[in-house]
């Protein structure tokens, strides 16, 4: 038999590099219009006519942002119409008219004109207003009749009432100046008293007839300032306590001249006490120095009371409300009331 061939192996095959793949080709796109591939730009001004320019005129009182409303959107309607119409594609309008300073409306100084006109006839109106409840008022007081209870109910000369007719928070200042008053009445009394004293014992003369004058003056004097803080303190009223202050202050020098007891002017303090001690006169020494300490006394307690009186007088408006009652006095004059 023969024998069978001898088989050979297979010689090993080698990887094959793979190739790399071309790409598809693309496929051609159909051409888009000009609106998708560009982005939209300015262009020029339309061939149709624009909308004739907007006029900005003042603004009206009742609403200032209407023409500004107005003429930011004219410009985008005319572009819109124009763009609609014309079909060549989106142009922005123009804003130069609108950012222009030619023709913005000076809003801010319009409205702060409006409105501080607006403040003053509200104050007018207040004002008036006012008038007429006081002119009432007094209207109401004069047919009530209040009935006179000052010094006494024996003897009445004037109606005097702190705790129906003084606000409660200036009560407590209204009674120490009534209470000064009446010390001040007292201090001129025996201030008068001693000089005459001291005339009679000592057989110097230290201003009689002047004493008794500070007597006489002094004593409707006091009543009269007193009356200015009373009615200032009643009505609120700026013009009175002005008047109160210069009369004040003329009462305050008057204690500081009378307790140093200045010779022969009339006054029995200090310096008169002095000289009384000195040459032997007890009984007119101790007069003097009685009238020295009520006088010094009352120019001290007299400060205190001018300090309170400023203060009241700030917290009621001080200069401000003194304007205001100027102002009161005009229209008083223009509607012919009679302010208190």
């Amino acid at each position: 038999m023969p024998l069978p061939a001898p088989v050979r192996a297979a010689p090993p095959r080698q990887p094959q590099q793979q190739q790399p793949r071309a790409p598809p080709p693309q496929q051609a796109q159909p051409p888009q219009p000009q609106q998708q591939q560009q982005q939209p730009r300015r262009a020029p001004a339309p061939q149709q006519p624009r909308a004739p320019a907007v006029q900005y005129a003042a603004p009206p009182q009742q609403a200032p942002q209407a023409p500004v409303a107005a003429a930011a959107t004219a410009p985008v309607a005319s572009a819109a119409s124009s763009s609609s119409g014309g079909g060549k594609g989106f142009s922005f309008p123009s804003l130069s008219g609108v950012f222009s300073k030619s023709s913005a409306p000076a809003e801010p100084l319009d409205e702060a004109a409006l409105r501080e006109a607006n403040l003053r006839a509200r104050e007018e109106k207040m004002l008036a207003k006012e008038m007429e409840v006081e002119a009432r008022e007094r209207q109401v007081r004069l047919a009530e009749g209040k009935a006179k209870n000052w010094p006494s109910k024996c003897a009445p000369l004037l109606y005097h009432s702190i705790a129906d007719e003084i606000p409660q928070r200036l009560q407590p200042m209204m009674k120490r100046f009534y209470a000064t008053v009446l010390v001040t009445w007292l201090s001129l009394l025996w201030n008068m008293i001693t000089v005459i004293t001291v005339w009679g014992e000592t057989d110097s003369d230290q201003g009689t007839i002047l004493c008794v004058f500070y007597f006489i003056v002094g004593v409707p004097g006091s009543w009269g300032w007193y009356q200015r803080v009373y009615k200032a303190a009643r009505n609120s009223s700026s013009r009175q306590y002005l008047f109160f202050f210069a009369a004040f202050f003329f009462h305050c020098g008057m204690m500081l001249l009378i307790g140093l007891g200045t010779p022969t002017m009339g006054a029995g303090g200090l310096f008169v006490m002095l000289k009384a001690y000195g040459g032997g006169y007890p009984v007119s020494g101790t007069f003097a120095l009685i009238v020295t300490a009520l006088f010094l006394l009352n120019f001290t307690f007299s400060l205190y009371l001018y300090k309170l009186a400023r203060d009241a007088w700030r917290s009621g408006g001080g200069s401000e409300a003194l304007e205001k009652d100027r102002a009161k006095l005009k229209l008083a004059g223009k509607a012919g009331l009679a302010t208190v």
